[in-house]
C-alpha cells in the first residue's frame, strides 16, 4: 500500500512505511515486504515474505515451498539437506524413518525394508498331502547382526524389522518346512551361525505348526502343562520361567502376543513359548521340534473329544523325555553351569 503524501510503501508484513526503492516483492505470493522482514530460501535464494517461508524441522534452515520436502511417513517438514531418499522406491523420508541396509549398502524405508514372506508349501502337487505335517519358525534376532546368511538361505521366506527388539533387530520367517533330516540339519546349521546381540531379553523363537481340525489350542495348552520345569528349559521354552511376558500359559487365553498358544492364524497354530534361536540354543532346536512333531502326530491320530487332559499331559511328558535324550540332557547341564539356561 502506498502513502501518496510521503511517497512511502507500507510493508505487508510489519505495517511499517518504507521508501519504495527499499521494498522487495515476495517471489511466492507477490506481496511487498521490507528488507527487515524479507527472507531468502537457503537453497534457491528466492525472496520470501515471513508468511511464505518454511522452516526445516530438523536443522531450522529456511526454504521456499518449492524447495521444502515432507517425510512420507511422519510428515516432518524438511529442507533438501536433511532428507533421506529410499534407494529402492525413491520416496523421501526424514532420517528417523529410514534404515540402513548393511548388506546392500542402501538407505531403505520401512515399506521396502519389510520383505513379505513368499511361502511355498513343500508338499504342493503331492496327492493327499493337505494334512501333511509342516512347521515354521519366527527367528527373532536382537540388535545388529550378520543378516546375509539368513537372507540367502532357501529356508527363509521373508523378514521385517521388529520394534520390540533392540536397535537393528529383525524377525525372519522360514518357509513351511517338511519333517526330514536334511531340512532339520540345514536349519540347525543356520541357527548355529546366529550370534545373539542386543540386550538378550527381547527376542523369541515362535514355532508355527500346520492347523487341522484335530489341532486345537486347548490340546496344545494341555501338552505344555504336561512337561516339567527342567524339560521346558531343555526345550528352550519360557512359559514356566520368570521370562514369560510374551508367552503366559493360561487356559482359554489363546489370542494376542502375550500367550503361549496363539490361535489367531488361519493356517497355523503358533507356539510362542520358545526362546530365541541362536548359537546358544541351537543344540535345543532338534529336541524342541521333535517334541512338537511327536505331539502333532499324536493329536492327528485321535479325533476330537477322544483324549482326556491327563492323556495329553502324560504323552507330552514322555515325548519330551524322549526328545531331550541323554546327550541333550548333558549339554543342558553344561549350559546351566555356564549361566546360559535362559538363552
Amino acid at each position: 500500500m502506498t502513502d501518496t503524501e510521503n511517497t512511502t510503501v507500507i510493508c505487508d508484513s510489519c505495517g511499517t512505511p518504507w521508501p519504495p526503492d527499499t521494498m522487495r516483492t515476495c517471489d511466492c505470493c507477490g506481496g511487498g515486504c521490507c528488507e527487515d522482514c524479507m527472507r531468502r530460501c537457503d537453497r534457491c535464494d528466492d525472496v520470501l515474505c515471513p508468511d511464505c517461508i518454511e522452516a526445516c524441522e530438523r536443522c531450522g534452515g529456511e526454504c521456499c515451498d518449492n524447495c521444502q520436502r515432507i517425510c512420507e511417513r511422519c510428515l516432518t517438514h524438511l529442507c533438501a539437506d536433511c532428507v533421506e531418499v529410499c534407494d529402492r522406491c525413491g520416496d523421501i523420508y526424514c532420517p528417523d524413518c529410514v534404515e540402513w541396509d548393511d548388506i546392500e549398502g542402501h538407505c531403505v524405508c520401512e515399506n521396502c525394508w519389510n520383505t513379505e514372506p513368499d511361502y511355498r508349501d513343500p508338499y504342493e502337487g503331492v496327492p493327499h498331502a493337505e494334512h501333511a505335517y509342516t512347521h515354521g519358525l519366527e527367528i527373532e534376532i536382537d540388535g545388529h547382526h550378520d543378516a546375509e546368511p539368513l537372507r540367502d538361505s532357501r529356508l527363509i521366506a521373508g523378514w521385517k524389522p521388529d520394534r520390540s527388539l533392540c536397535e537393528g533387530g529383525m524377525e525372519y520367517q522360514t518357509q513351511p518346512l517338511p519333517w526330514d533330516a536334511e531340512t532339520m540339519d540345514e536349519l540347525e546349521t543356520l541357527i548355529a551361525g546366529i550370534e545373539p546381540g542386543g540386550c538378550g531379553e527381547c527376542a523369541g523363537g515362535h514355532i508355527h505348526i500346520r492347523r487341522t481340525e484335530r489341532q486345537t489350542p486347548a490340546r496344545w495348552y494341555h501338552a505344555l502343562t504336561g512337561i516339567d520345569h527342567a524339560q521346558t528349559l531343555a526345550l528352550n521354552m519360557r512359559h514356566d520361567t520368570d521370562d514369560d511376558r510374551w508367552c503366559a500359559l493360561r487356559h482359554d487365553a489363546y489370542h494376542g502376543k502375550c500367550t503361549a498358544v496363539n490361535d489367531d492364524h488361519p493356517e497355523t497354530i503358533e507356539l510362542r513359548t520358545f526362546g530365541a534361536w541362536n548359537s546358544y540354543s541351537a543344540h535345543q532346536l532338534k529336541p524342541a521340534l521333535t517334541w512338537v512333531h511327536a505331539m502333532w502326530r499324536f493329536f492327528q491320530h485321535h479325533p476330537l473329544h477322544s483324549l482326556k487332559e491327563t492323556d495329553i499331559r502324560r504323552m507330552a511328558y514322555v515325548q519330551a523325555r524322549q526328545a531331550i535324550g541323554l546327550p541333550h540332557a548333558i549339554q543342558h547341564l553344561v549350559d546351566a553351569a555356564n549361566g546360559r539356561e535362559n538363552h
